[in-house]
């Protein structure tokens, strides 16, 4: 079988080596049709290979690496030039910022396969991996940084102010489109899709996604940008993986498999991290939820939102925390939930803000502030802080919502992961209630998540 690589885009095979991958380049798809008895489920497999009117078929060239290791006789080909530039060893600025081992090891696997997925848990320090990059590509190379919130690109330009790439950094975001005039550009990728792909197609020699796990469709928005960039370098960080089968063949395909892995269990075993202790606290059964409530909305309007009980624990453990002098961050899905919260906190005497999508930028830098320097001891957040946001001072997660996704639960947790001189551990609340079977289902699902990282 014969494969060759067109460009950092896509690559081609000939209609017989297109019968050998159609089976590895493919995943099962579900669509949603009106039948006798309302919405049926069905399922197909959607091919990621395309014949073309010259006779190839085309396919994304980061599963070039899964084509090769299931076919090792297979004979791949690059049909254009590479970069011949070596990148140097990884320095930052100040003087005397020693990069870990783990880091080392981790950059250094990066480079040397050009493009694929970095997973490394919240706290060890994906950032600063991201910077010594950076800081090892060759000096002409130019450099896209991509993400999906303002408060990861504006934390991602902070530090690379820090450690002196202000200079040759631009910052793009909120519909803003200058011209693309700096060797490093760290963007949201809503903003960054306007441009037009003239504007960058060649421009970048290196692109990193961060939160990479974003990367989740074929048709979406990073599918957009990284399916017309041609940077030959590619890396995505993320800490957790999508259990999507279309999100992790688009991350794979558009980026790169696993090139380089630490681990969450890893990560505590070398300190780098703080290691979580999970506290479960058992709720009320409440027989009235389970009586009325038919649908999963009811269920989190009455059984989470409107349940007394859990508000109560949740502000004991505010209250306590506030007490100690420790910082608390209470994670929910709900704005009425934090409301809620908010407001029984304040009947205590305790004025807690509430960070969700309408805080402005400035108000979430200044709580964000307060919380790493314990001028404020606790916060509330909806999922806009659920990802990429660096506060090393929280000592205690509270998990106040109802959810199952392994991702964001992980996601959530890592806000507490980071490790500090006095703060080796991490205190994770879960709340189980028996009052409604979707209640349950869900509390299951991130107990077996707890058992499988060896937390319980």
């Amino acid at each position: 079988m014969k494969i060759e690589i067109v460009n950092t885009i896509e690559s081609r095979t000939d209609d017989q080596g297109a019968k050998h991958l159609s089976a590895i380049l493919s995943y099962e798809s579900v669509y949603w049709r009106r039948g006798q008895f309302g919405m049926r489920r069905h399922t197909y497999n959607k091919p990621l290979i395309k014949r073309a009117k010259d006779g190839y078929s085309y396919f994304l060239t980061g599963f070039v690496p899964r084509i090769a290791k299931q076919f090792p006789s297979a004979t791949i080909k690059t049909m254009f030039t590479e970069p011949i530039d070596k990148f140097g060893r990884p320095i930052l600025v100040p003087e005397g910022f020693t990069f870990r081992p783990d880091q080392l090891k981790l950059m250094a696997q990066a480079i040397a396969a050009k493009r694929g997925l970095v997973q490394s848990p919240t706290g060890s320090g994906k950032t600063i991996l991201q910077l010594g990059i950076i800081s090892a590509m060759p000096r002409e190379f130019c450099c896209l940084i991509l993400a999906h919130t303002k408060d990861i690109v504006t934390q991602t330009y902070e530090e690379l102010c820090k450690f002196g790439f202000k200079a040759k950094t631009q910052m793009i975001m909120e519909g803003h489109r200058p011209p693309l005039t700096k060797p490093i550009v760290v963007a949201t990728i809503q903003t960054f899709t306007k441009y037009s792909v003239d504007d960058y197609m060649t421009y970048f020699d290196m692109v990193i996604v961060d939160e990479g796990h974003h990367i989740s469709n074929f048709d979406g928005p990073y599918y957009q940008v990284l399916s017309t960039l041609l940077a030959p370098y590619r890396f995505a960080f993320t800490a957790t993986r999508s259990p999507n089968k279309e999100a992790e063949m688009a991350l794979e395909g558009l980026m790169g498999p696993v090139v380089a892995k630490l681990t969450i269990n890893a990560a505590a075993s070398l300190n780098i991290i703080a290691k979580p202790k999970l506290r479960l606290i058992k709720l009320p059964e409440n027989f009235n939820i389970r009586q009325t409530c038919k649908s999963y909305d009811e269920v989190v309007r009455h059984g989470i939102v409107g349940s007394v009980a859990r508000t109560e624990k949740i502000c004991n453990l505010v209250e306590n925390g506030v007490k100690h002098g420790k910082v608390t961050l209470v994670m929910v899905n709900q704005i009425e939930h934090g409301n809620k919260i908010q407001a029984e906190l304040k009947a205590r005497g305790l004025v807690v803000p509430f960070v969700q999508g309408v805080t402005d930028g400035l108000e979430r830098v200044r709580v964000k502030n307060a919380l790493i320097d314990k001028k404020l001891l606790a916060a509330i957040c909806t999922g806009v802080w659920s990802e990429g946001i660096n506060i090393v001072s929280i000592n205690t997660i509270i998990l106040a919502h109802l959810g199952k996704s392994e991702l964001r639960t992980l996601q959530n947790i890592g806000r507490g992961l980071r490790r500090s001189d006095d703060k080796d551990t991490v205190t994770i609340v879960d709340f189980f209630d028996n009052s409604h079977p979707h209640l349950v289902r869900h509390f299951g699902e991130r107990l077996c998540l707890y058992f499988e990282m060896q937390w319980v």
